[in-house]
């Protein structure tokens, strides 16, 4: 960017002369120039000269003129008073500060009548207003899934004990002898009166039974070949020079002069690398396809024979199981030891151990509109079934068909 100084014109208005920027008082009539006197550009800025005098330069470049507060006409920024009446430059203004438009200040009135009109407060929702839109809210959005949940709630229904059923069980396992088979890694150490029963098939083998000729085909190096290819490469440059346009803009000096700037764009010269295909040559590597032959092996399969046994070993083996069952009673009981114990008869060695297993199930039903609602418990221990005798009233939390408690508090619901 490069920026130089022209000088501006003026038309005198009492002998209507065309002025050079740098007087302040008309060459012709000896009148000085006023506000009414505008300093305007040359037709042609582009033509006009560049300021290259010193003391025309200093003139363009001493900042702008300065407008008397008595007579209005113009003085030079460095004149300390008027030229033409004496006044003091004090009393003038910079002619800088006459163009700056002042800023608008609002008519508070003319603002307070513009503005829109305050919208009325809104009322508050009642509490049986918000209750209202709530429940809207809930059956135009959530209808579906507040159907789900009312099936799903738990609900609380009154019922009574229609059957119970009862059965305590004793298991009996008894230490004896018990007789095996089996091959010699399966015999345990403490077996006895063992005997052998002869060689018996153990497992089978896969073992060769033949070969056979097999032809397959594998590709191998078979010297060499020359290939031509094709390759792009780097071979110079491909560049383009953009056009250059330049203008200038002139701006008032407020003074008689003007700062004229030429700003300029285009003119880059941009580059890129252009390539060519270029062929060449190399020596790949050749194969060629070579028949061959091998051995596969056949397979059959073979049994193996081993030693196979027989043995006696003491052991734990379940014996027998004595119940004792109910059903629409409570009272419960177990076998007794003549029931359990009934035509044993035990060799000797032998002993027997028991453990007592128990199953106590009681069913709830409940009256509904469609019909009884049966709802079966398992109780874990025989004081909670006897809670339960045939007829007792109760009051049963559900969730669908599942029971989920038996006589909640009765703030269940």
């Amino acid at each position: 960017m490069s920026e130089r100084q022209i000088e501006m014109l003026w038309k005198c208005t009492s002998c209507g002369a065309r002025n050079l920027g740098r007087h302040s008082v008309c060459p012709s009539c000896k009148n000085p120039k006023d506000g009414s006197e505008e300093w305007f550009m040359p037709d042609d800025t582009a033509a006009a000269p560049t300021v290259t005098d010193p003391a025309l330069l200093a003139l363009a470049t001493a900042g702008a003129h300065w407008r008397c507060g008595f007579c209005g006409s113009d003085q030079r920024s460095d004149d300390g008073a008027c030229k033409s009446c004496g006044a003091s430059k004090k009393e003038g203004t910079s002619l800088d500060a006459l163009d700056e438009p002042a800023a608008a200040v609002p008519d508070p009135a003319a603002r307070a009548a513009s503005a829109p009109a305050a919208a009325p407060p809104r009322p508050k929702a009642t509490p049986r207003q918000m209750a209202i839109a709530f429940a809207c809210m809930v059956l135009s959005c959530g209808g579906c899934g507040a159907c789900i949940w009312h099936l799903g709630k738990p609900e609380i229904l009154e019922a009574r004990v229609a059957s119970v059923a009862w059965e305590q069980r004793v298991k009996v396992d008894r230490w004896q002898v018990v007789g095996h088979e089996g091959f010699a890694e399966a015999r345990p150490p403490q077996a006895n009166g063992v005997k052998s029963l002869g060689p018996r098939e153990h497992h089978r083998e896969q073992v060769v039974d033949h070969y056979e000729t097999e032809h397959y085909t594998v590709k191998e190096q078979d010297g060499t070949k020359t290939e031509t290819y094709t390759e792009r490469e780097s071979c110079g440059e491909t560049c383009t020079t953009s056009s250059k346009s330049c203008s200038e803009k002139c701006t008032p000096n407020k003074n008689g002069f003007a700062t004229c700037k030429t700003t300029c764009s285009g003119g880059s010269r941009s580059c890129k690398t252009k390539y060519c295909d270029k062929r060449k040559t190399r020596q790949v590597t050749k194969y060629k396809d070579v028949r061959k032959s091998r051995q596969v092996p056949r397979y059959r399969s073979e049994p193996r024979y081993a030693e196979y046994f027989s043995w006696k070993a003491w052991e734990w083996k379940p014996n027998r199981v004595v119940k004792a069952a109910g059903a629409a009673t409570t009272d419960l009981r177990w076998p007794a030891d003549e029931e359990i114990n009934a035509g044993v008869r035990l060799e000797e060695g032998e002993t027997e151990r028991s453990a007592r297993e128990a199953c106590y199930r009681v069913d709830f039903v409940a009256p509904g509109k469609d019909g009884d609602r049966s709802f079966p418990h398992v109780c874990a221990t025989p004081e909670e079934f006897l809670r339960y005798p045939v007829g007792s009233p109760h009051r049963l939390r559900v969730q669908g068909q599942e029971l989920v408690e038996i006589d909640p508090g009765r703030d269940a619901r």
